[in-house]
């Protein structure tokens, strides 16, 4: 018999197990590597020693109060704490578990460290519960984990872990964990599919640094409704396969700059849909080689995307229904494939000093809240059907290459500098669009940017009513009598009407909002004909003879070309010619008279109407 009267499985205790019995009750580290040496064999210890240990198996022996501490134990056998209730702290450093150690429904009603130990085969922690805190940092889990269910009270520190196993039947499981405080991954490595399902940690959530290279389909790593009461963070953290935090809720910020999501293909997609962040969400020179789904995100603070790459060529990064309750930042960022916020809402969008040119862009049914910034970028297609900003939108230095839709779209006030719209005027929609205020560097280019649309009279008749409200009737006139003309212009070339209201009503009248033309015309005509109607060779009409003016004297003679050329121009209104009768004997007078008649038939009525129409 040995020092301590003990037998496992009816031997007795052997010098190493009797080494950590002695170092245990007086408080201090049991270290075999220090007292037995390097070789594994001399470090062994039985795994039904383990288990009486830590479940106060040995009667009458009284741990000290400094807990259990043993390091560089190697157990060759199959560790069994299921169901074990261990009221000791518990410090396993840097052991060796050879073949599988079972923690299921063990509960450690204080701390329990298991910092640097190597599990060889499977880790089942499955609804393990700790009371305080759990550590595994350095840990090298080569088979199956399974820490589902598991209840921390405290803290979950997996700082630098490795979880070697590789293959769907290994993959690292964490469903439905929850932990007290925080949990921490940083620089923690998964070469093995890892699930986080469900998970719930009451305050931070940090995995800065950590590495998932699992690829393909099978090695997803899954936060789906994982939820974290404060932060969450994967700054630098590098995930190759696909990744998932579809419903994940983050009561705080979460941050993963410079984060590297390398899964390409589509079954490598980073789902973020419907996913919840209670204040801040930074994605800031984030690489996406995949797929990315934003669908439905509801982001409490700000957005920042700053000189994130999406650089999927044959999808569009998803942000449709996205809600930000601040500024979303996508300045200097790259898209290699298309864009959309269909039906997002957000306060602020700004897609500033894009690297690239965008395939796509939807904004249908985007709803901005303050201010939508569009600067330095170019789009092939640009879709804002219905977008809605309710304070300013500016578009500078934006190139559209094929299509712009921007029909039933409405804005408080619209800047547009330096736009180059599609060259072909089919492919520009503007119907629809409504505005209080547009402005642009010179206003000559609103009108342009009208008129390098598809047509409709809606858009002229809105870019007329802005200059009208700002008091600029001379540009409202403008605007509506270009829409005019374009307006005719539709008419196939050959059309007696097309000709006559671009001669008489356009030219003449500017669609009536020029009438003082039809004056300078008739007034003209009037001078013309007073010069020519010499009252010296036109005998006297018979109403003008009680009046007695001569024709020798110099001023009755030029009442009476006055006289004669308003008759030639009002002989149109019907009766006139009854009251004077205007008889010039040489041919040409006559034929003026019959023309400047004929010009009275036409101005007349134009004038009235040009009249009528710029008071109505």
């Amino acid at each position: 018999m040995g020092k301590y009267p003990y037998k496992i499985d009816g031997t007795d205790l052997t010098a190493q197990e009797e080494y950590v019995l002695d170092q245990v009750q007086a408080g201090e580290i049991a270290d075999l590597k220090a007292r037995f040496g390097e070789a594994e064999e001399n470090r062994r210890l039985r795994g039904r020693f383990l288990e009486e240990l830590l479940s106060g198996g040995f009667a009458g022996f009284k741990v000290h109060r400094r807990g259990i501490r043993l390091a560089h134990g190697v157990v060759a056998e199959n560790l069994d704490l299921e169901n074990a209730e261990i009221d000791q702290i518990v410090r396993l450093f840097n052991c060796l578990f050879k073949e599988r150690a079972n923690f299921r429904d063990a509960r450690f009603q204080r701390h329990l460290f298991l910092n640097e130990c190597q599990f060889s085969k499977q880790g089942i922690f499955h609804r393990i519960k700790v009371e305080i805190n759990l550590f595994c940092r350095n840990a090298v889990f080569q088979g199956r984990v399974d820490f589902v269910g598991a209840d921390i009270g405290g803290q979950f520190n997996a700082l630098g872990a490795q979880f070697q196993g590789k293959g769907k039947e290994n993959e690292a499981n964490f469903n439905h964990m929850k932990v007290g405080q925080s949990a921490f991954f940083r620089k923690a490595v998964f070469q093995e599919p890892v699930d986080f399902r469900g998970a719930d940690i009451e305050r931070q959530f940090n995995a800065d640094g950590v590495q998932f290279q699992g690829q393909g389909p099978d090695n997803e790593v899954n936060f789906n409704a994982m939820k974290v009461g404060a932060e969450a963070f994967f700054i630098e953290a590098v995930l190759q396969g696909p990744v998932n935090f579809g419903g994940a809720d983050i009561g705080g910020q979460f941050n993963a700059q410079r984060a590297q999501f390398q899964g390409q293909g589509p079954d490598n997609e980073v789902n973020f849909n419907a996913m919840k962040v209670g204040a801040d969400a930074f994605f800031s020179e984030v690489v996406f080689q995949g797929p990315v789904d934003f669908v439905g995100a509801d982001i409490g603070g700000q957005f920042d995307a700053r000189e994130a790459k999406f650089e999927n060529e044959d999808g569009t990064a998803l942000f449709n229904g996205m809600k930000v309750g601040d500024i979303a930042f996508f300045d200097g960022a790259v898209f290699k494939g298309g864009l959309t916020f269909a039906d997002a809402r957000l306060l602020d969008l700004m897609l500033c000093d894009l690297q690239e040119p965008v395939a796509e862009l939807s904004l249908e049914r985007t709803v901005v809240g303050r201010e939508l910034s569009i600067r330095n970028a170019t789009f092939g297609k640009l879709k804002a059907r219905n977008l809605e900003v309710k304070v300013n939108a500016a578009l500078e230095q934006v190139t559209i290459q094929e299509e712009a839709d921007w029909r039933d779209s409405s804005f408080q006030a619209l800047h547009l500098h330096e736009v180059i719209w599609p060259a072909n005027k089919n492919e520009v929609w503007l119907e629809g669009m409504a505005y209080k205020a547009i402005y642009a560097s010179e206003w000559e280019k609103l009108l342009a940017w009208v008129e390098g649309s598809r047509f409709n009279t809606q858009n002229y008749s809105e870019l007329e009513a802005y200059f009208a409200r700002c008091g600029h009737r001379d540009r409202a006139d403008k605007v509506f009598i270009r829409g005019q003309r374009r307006a005719w212009g539709q008419l196939r070339w050959w059309s007696p009407g097309k000709w006559g209201i671009l001669l008489l009503w356009d030219w003449l009248a500017g669609y009536g909002r020029k009438p003082g033309r039809v004056l300078i015309v008739g007034l003209a005509l009037f001078l013309l004909g007073a010069w020519i109607y010499d009252p010296g060779r036109i005998p006297t009409p018979n109403a003008l003879n009680n009046l007695g003016l001569a024709s020798d004297n110099w001023l009755q003679s030029l009442a009476l070309r006055g006289i004669y050329s308003l008759y030639g121009l009002l002989s149109a209104i019907p009766g006139w010619s009854g009251h004077l009768e205007l008889r010039p004997n040489d041919f040409f007078t006559l034929m003026f008279l019959w023309i400047q008649r004929l010009c009275g038939w036409i101005l007349i009525p134009i004038g009235l109407a040009a009249v009528y129409t710029r008071l109505k």
